[in-house]
């Protein structure tokens, strides 16, 4: 399935300038801060000039932090082993065997979605079992622990400073930046998930049938909104996606919100995250230091937060990528898009043209398309989310001095973050702009 060939993609959250930042304290610094970090220091004095790590026999903190990746390749090959030795035992009444219950929990890991079993006619306890391993191999909730890591190092330099020093002027803008981050990204998680979770039940509700009753559409729906923002492509509604002329307008609703959890969840989630933190700067009024410094550099925070140049080119690009592909499905299989009804068809042509590159999800019987159409969803699979990962590595080079955004632990330490203009990104030229085009 290579619309999954993203998978490393994904999970892969924290680049090198990310990296950087965890290997190494970094020293409060900029913005205006709890009073609990703030400290007098000498005048003239360099501050932070050692590492709080340094006089530890061993710290978890910094153990993960340099050994990032490891340790996220360690927990994800735990989390696989763990569940596919659960699915393996809650299905050995259908004599499942271990490869494919590994191959299910590879699968879901990795938000590839590929089963060699009628997954939606499997026990309850094994659907929660991949629900749980959905969620806790979930890209964005990973993306936070890089923050939580960094807030801790922040934490424990400011003590190991004020059990030297004991006086001095603390700033840290970038903390609260990091505390802003966590807060909205974990929110944005559970709302999106929330109000899809409940428009799919109220639609199966709507549809009837089975599964179509209030208790019994509950799991359904829940499940399918948690794959559907993740990416995963896995559903046990055992009637299927609701496609049928007779039901036009709840097809189109239920369409419309697969579609709108699948960008939620990956290609647009860089796009709503930078809207979401502009609208809380805008609510208070361009006060708060930590928003200020994230939309101003926002590559030194987090991985997936782009510059406002970027984030608008995502956009523009992931809107043309929709609507080439919905044309080109179009002109390759006229014949069979013509006999479904005008409206009902736009609607499934619209959803495999979001669905294909990421979600793996259709409605339609995918045995009598065209080998044009073949050709184009192969495509569309092979292109993914690379509009992002362009978007990510075109932005790691972007500060007024044209150096990698990350700082080292003496840069870090001795150099304060200036909110009025030394760290800004400088303002994006044509040449920048087009070298990112062709690199896409």
């Amino acid at each position: 399935d290579l619309s999954k060939g993203s998978c490393c993609q994904q999970h892969v959250l924290v680049s090198s300038s990310s990296k950087q930042h965890l290997c190494h304290s970094m020293t409060p610094s900029g913005g205006r801060v709890p009073e609990t970090f703030l400290l007098e220091a000498p005048t003239g004095s360099a501050s932070g000039t050692e590492n709080w790590w340094t006089h530890k026999v061993f710290s978890k903190t910094h153990f993960v932090s340099h050994y990032y990746y490891m340790s996220y390749v360690a927990y994800l090959l735990l989390m696989i082993g763990c569940a596919a030795c659960c699915v393996c035992y809650t299905e050995r009444a259908s004599k499942l065997t271990f490869g494919e219950a590994l191959y299910l929990s590879v699968s879901v890991a990795t938000m590839t979605g590929m089963t060699s079993f009628d997954f939606a006619k499997t026990k309850f306890s094994t659907q929660v079992v991949v629900w749980l391993h959905t969620v806790a191999c979930s890209p964005m909730l990973m993306s936070i622990v890089p923050l939580i890591l960094r807030q801790r190092s922040f934490r424990q330099q400011v003590r190991y400073e004020q059990r030297r020093r004991r006086s001095g002027t603390w700033k840290c803008a970038e903390y609260n930046a990091l505390a802003w981050l966590r807060y909205v990204v974990l929110r944005y998680w559970i709302v999106c998930q929330l109000v899809g979770w409940l428009l799919i039940w109220f639609l199966l509700c709507c549809r009837g049938g089975p599964q179509g009753t209030l208790i019994d559409a509950c799991w359904p729906a829940l499940f399918l909104a948690t794959s559907s923002f993740h990416n995963c492509g896995l559903s046990i509604i055992q009637a299927g996606l609701p496609f049928s002329e007779e039901l036009a307008g709840l097809t189109s609703s239920f369409l419309a919100t697969i579609s709108a959890l699948i960008l939620a969840g990956n290609s647009c989630f860089p796009i709503f995250l930078h809207c979401l933190l502009r609208l809380l700067r805008r609510q208070r009024n361009h006060s708060d230091p930590a928003l200020e410094l994230l939309l101003k550099d926002p590559r030194r925070c987090y991985t997936h937060l782009f510059p406002g140049y970027a984030t608008r080119w995502l956009a523009i690009v992931t809107a043309g990528l929709v609507l080439s592909e919905a044309v080109a499905l179009l002109v390759a299989d006229w014949s069979m898009w013509h006999n479904y009804r005008a409206d009902l068809g736009f609607d499934a042509l619209i959803f495999h043209s979001i669905s294909s590159r990421t979600g793996g999800m259709s409605v339609i019987d995918l045995s009598k398309i065209s080998p044009a159409s073949c050709f184009v969803f192969s495509v569309c699979m092979w292109i993914s989310i690379s509009p992002v990962v362009v978007a990510t590595r075109s932005t790691m080079k972007s500060s007024a001095t044209g150096r990698d955004t990350s700082l080292t632990a003496s840069e870090s330490s001795l150099t304060p973050y200036d909110l009025s203009g030394a760290h800004l990104e400088v303002a994006v030229d044509p040449t920048t702009i087009k070298a990112q085009l062709s690199t896409f």
